[in-house]
């Protein structure tokens, strides 16, 4: 038995499942046909036997006591290690190959054995075959050998170039790369003449033979006097803005911000002859996101509810709180109209005295006495629930109303009982501007301890804050909890609105960060908080590790046998909390999900700018670089062609692991070192998040204008990286980046016209034969892209059966948590009902195993009949991947028919089949995939691999 290796604590659990099922199907402890008989298993087995650290499926199961025998038939078994091991004793030192060719040619005896061994090298060794051998040495990049060859180009191209200065003497020369080619065919190896040049002199092919006089100059256009065109939606909506802002300006009256028809009523009575109706459409095409109430409001042309509020109050004297009402020694019949109108959906109440009026809503009452014996004027407050049954609804967001009374009543100095206790000015900003007995009635209510806020030093001092300081951070966000989220049926994507709190900023950063995020640690608890509200500052103030924290616990809260409600609350309220947060992991998790957006216009920024702007950006220059400087050295950080990062030591002269601490001045030591981990651990997650960004475009063909794009992918090194694995469309045109500029597919400069919106491309958007030339460029430049997106196959839909997958299994696995993929998955009735449904195709898919309120991964579903209602990429995507999955049951079986669906099959899809279809001694279907692949990619790498880890 093999040596048992330490298991990771978060493999324990699958390795145990694991065990158990293997046991009760195999008492013997022999495993045959594990693959073709429990798929789900086998795959568990190969992500144990990689994660645990075993070298192949066999030694891990061995580890466990089990032996795995081969299935019995197909062709004789061939000793792969013993192989394996005499190619290595072939090479040892310095011998090595630099192709697998040459591999080839000085191993004849032992060379038909390779494809074998390439078809099992991932369960040997983890890894491809070319990786494997590279691992060990035997292949290696040879210096020599691309000196050689660049040699023997330029001696080709000179031969080239003195042919066509002979044949262009005194004639007009070409104007593409293309038409000299064209006009040249007879010339041998003209066709070669663009890659060549590029691998000889590390030049753009065009720039070089412009310099060498073959090819034409571009000329400058002269500037043609345009005719007058007619204003973009962008100027038409410039210009109406521009003229509302004049004309508020003017008059001193602003609209009051209700809704979006109000608003627009209002100002078409206000402003007949101006374009009011055509407002709202014009700013959600140009600002997407924005309505017409968000975006008058940002400009200044409405006043919001807290705007209208104040100026109705800002001339009252005093506020009185007394146990639980609010006075305000008012009569002025605003702000009764103000009042009453808060009280939407109210419900009258009669039968009072007779000049009295009163208002319930829920638990709250607002009462607004006209008794002329009485000149207080007042509202009465159930229990400092003001804010949560009654402004907000209506007129004013969760904090704002509370705020401003606070504010107003924070003005009675008599009232307060904080003294001073230092000469730091914030405690004077705090009694000026909150109320300490209000908060610590408030904090008494939730039942928060005090205890909390007395632990938190002054920024730079080793002085204690005050208590009521560190509340004035804290309560202004807590306060904006103002109900506890009751519908949590769509947890995992609702959220708590929440908005800063300027002057609670203000007192926060004042504060120590390290004892203030130890205090907001404990006020949480180390689990599930105890009270919600407590989530709201947290997520405002947390730094980037507590907020990945946080994340890691809110995916804990999800379990409902452990959480049950209490959990899924906790998500929502802590969800937009994350929301105020200013880290870079706060913005990763917006982004992930799907809530950017709503990031963005919290702080008055477009989408697409956070994200390329502040998200992306690691403060590298042009080239990936940054530099530190310690005092003793300078240390250079740089981002390789692998998106992973080097550290150079310039002094030593020589790449290190980490940022040198011997010598440095330790302040430039400690910020160059938190910097530099900064960027290593962020880096990956960005990386991440715009693959998925990525895919999404790829699927859905959403654009962006061309300058947007530049200034993300031209000007980000970051981006521009992830960009050259990418290929691009402006309509009909295909292009990419590389290190040198644009190119199309073609190797032919591309130039980006400003006027035409940038996509991912798509291969069913492609002209004919682009795709593969595509593939060609990725395979010949040894370049994997983040998702398959050249070798998706483009579905022939005219050829396609609504019957096409009828008879195929499918298990239940294949389909779940694919929505990225176009397809959705329904649980009802606890597990009675499955629904699966697919983006634009209407689909008939029945379950065929089936236990009362139970579901199984593997449970088999067929789908009946798939119609595409629409040709779009994601329908072209699911069919691709349906084919993909139900072809795998057809090769095991070897069912030499699904040779009529290769016609929309890449080399990747074919070249996975052929090592199932090995794997499996599926010999019959075997031939027939190897006879196609031959045929239809006989120039491809047979090594190559298409896509990243």
């Amino acid at each position: 038995m093999a040596n048992i290796l330490p298991v990771p604590e978060s493999e324990q659990r699958v390795l145990d499942n694991l065990l158990r099922d293997l046991n009760e199907t195999y008492p013997d402890k022999m495993i045959v046909r594990l693959l073709q008989d429990h798929k789900k298993w086998y795959e568990k087995v190969t992500r144990l036997y990689k994660n645990i650290g075993y070298s192949s499926r066999d030694e891990f199961l061995a580890a466990y006591g089990f032996t795995v025998e081969q299935a019995k038939g197909g062709r004789p078994s061939v000793d792969l290690d013993a192989i394996v091991e005499t190619l290595l004793s072939r090479y040892e030192g310095d011998r090595y190959v630099t192709s697998f060719e040459q591999l080839k040619e000085e191993n004849p005896d032992i060379a038909p054995k390779f494809k074998s061994l390439q078809n099992k090298s991932d369960e040997m060794f983890g890894m491809s075959l070319n990786k494997y051998l590279k691992e060990k040495g035997v292949f290696q990049s040879d210096k020599s050998t691309a000196a050689e060859k660049a040699k023997k180009y330029k001696a080709k191209l000179e031969t080239i170039f003195d042919e066509l200065k002979k044949r262009y003497e005194g004639k007009e020369l070409p104007k593409s790369i293309a038409e000299l080619k064209e006009s040249n065919a007879d010339i041998e190896d003209i066709a070669n003449i663009g890659p060549w040049i590029e691998k000889a002199y590390n030049r753009h092919a065009l720039e070089y033979l412009v310099e060498l006089g073959l090819i034409q100059e571009k000329e400058k256009k002269e500037a043609v006097p345009k005719k007058p065109r007619s204003l973009s939606v962008d100027e038409k909506l410039s210009n109406v803005t521009e003229e509302l802002k004049n004309r508020v300006s003017e008059s001193g009256e602003r609209v009051l911000a209700t809704n979006g028809k109000e608003i627009t009523e209002k100002l078409k009575s206000r402003y007949p002859d101006l374009p009011i109706q055509t407002i709202d459409g014009w700013v959600k095409k140009v600002h997407p996101g924005k309505n017409i109430k968000s975006y008058l409001i940002e400009q200044g042309i409405i006043q919001t509810a807290r705007e209208y509020f104040i100026s109705k109050i800002e001339h009252i004297d005093s506020i009185d709180f007394r146990k639980n009402k609010l006075y305000l020694e008012e009569d002025d019949p605003d702000i009764q109209i103000l009042l009453q109108s808060i009280g939407k959906g109210r419900a009258l109440i009669t039968g009072l005295e007779t000049d009295r009026q009163e208002w319930q809503i829920k638990d709250c009452y607002f009462v607004l006495d006209t008794d002329d014996k009485n000149p207080m004027k007042g509202i009465f407050w159930d229990d400092f629930y003001l804010v949560s049954h009654g402004y907000v609804d209506k007129f004013i967001s969760k904090a704002n109303v509370l705020e401003i009374l606070n504010e107003k009543a924070g003005k009675q100095k008599s009232k307060s009982t904080f003294i001073a206790t230092s000469n730091n000015p914030i405690e004077a900003f705090c009694l000026e501007n909150f109320n300490p007995s209000l908060y610590e009635a408030f904090l008494k209510k939730l039942k928060i301890s005090g205890k909390y806020f007395k632990s938190v030093k002054y920024k730079d001092s080793e002085q204690l804050a005050p208590a009521f300081v560190v509340e004035c951070a804290i309560v202004p966000y807590i306060q904006q909890l103002t109900s506890i989220p009751t519908k949590i049926g769509d947890y995992q994507k609702a959220y708590s609105s929440f908005t800063l709190a300027p002057k609670a900023d203000k007192v926060a950063d004042t504060l120590d960060p390290e004892s203030f995020g130890e205090m907001l640690d404990k006020l949480i608890g180390k689990d599930m908080p105890s009270v919600y509200h407590t989530l709201v500052p947290y997520g405002r103030f947390a730094t980037g590790k507590q907020i990945s924290g946080l994340v890691a616990r809110m995916n804990k809260w999800k379990k409902w046998g452990d959480y049950s409600a209490t959990g899924r609350k906790s998500i929502i309220v802590a969800r937009g909390a994350i929301l105020l947060n200013d880290s870079r992991e706060a913005m990763l998790y917006a982004d992930k999900a799907g809530i950017l957006d709503k990031y963005a216009r919290n702080r008055g920024l477009d989408t697409d700018v956070l994200r390329d702007g502040v998200m992306a950006d690691f403060g590298l220059d042009k080239n990936g670089r940054k530099t530190f400087d310690l005092g003793n050295t300078t240390v250079e950080v740089s981002v390789n062609k692998e998106l992973k990062l080097n550290l150079f030591d310039t002094s030593a002269g020589k790449e290190v692991k980490s940022i040198p601490k011997r010598g440095a001045e330790p302040d430039k030591y400690e910020e160059a070192r938190a910097e530099f981990a900064e960027i290593k651990k962020n880096l990956k997650g960005i990386v991440k998040n715009r693959t998925e960004l990525l895919f999404d475009g790829f699927l859905s063909g959403k654009t962006r204008k061309p300058d947007s794009w530049k200034s993300s992918y031209l000007n980000n090194f970051i981006l521009h990286k992830v960009g050259e694995l990418i290929v691009w469309n402006q309509k009909e045109n295909t292009f990419i980046l590389t290190e040198n500029g644009i190119i199309d597919c073609n190797g032919n400069e591309y130039v980006i016209n400003d006027k035409d919106p940038i996509g991912v491309a798509h291969p069913i958007n492609m002209k004919s034969g682009e795709a593969k030339a595509w593939q060609k460029y990725f395979a010949s430049h040894g370049l994997k892209q983040p998702f398959e997106q050249v070798w998706e196959p483009v579905i022939d839909m005219d050829r396609f059966k609504q019957n096409r997958y009828e008879g195929r299994m499918i298990p239940y696995y294949k389909f779940l948590k694919n929505e990225k993929h176009g397809i959705s998955v329904r649980d009802w009735n606890y597990h009675n009902e499955i629904e699966i449904s697919f983006v634009d195709c209407d689909a008939r898919v029945e379950r065929i195993d089936w236990a009362r309120h139970q579901i199984d991964m593997n449970d088999r579903f067929e789908v009946k009949e798939i119609r595409v209602k629409r040709r779009t990429r994601v329908a072209n995507h699911i069919i691709a991947y349906l084919d993909n999955i139900t072809a795998i049951d057809r090769i095991i079986a070897d069912d030499v028919t699904i040779v009529d669906t290769l016609h929309d099959c890449s080399l990747a899809q074919i070249t996975d089949y052929i090592n199932i279809a090995n794997e499996n001694n599926a010999n019959n279907v075997l031939a027939a995939l190897m006879e196609y692949k031959n045929e239809c990619f006989s120039d491809f790498d047979p090594m190559g691999e298409f896509t990243l880890d």
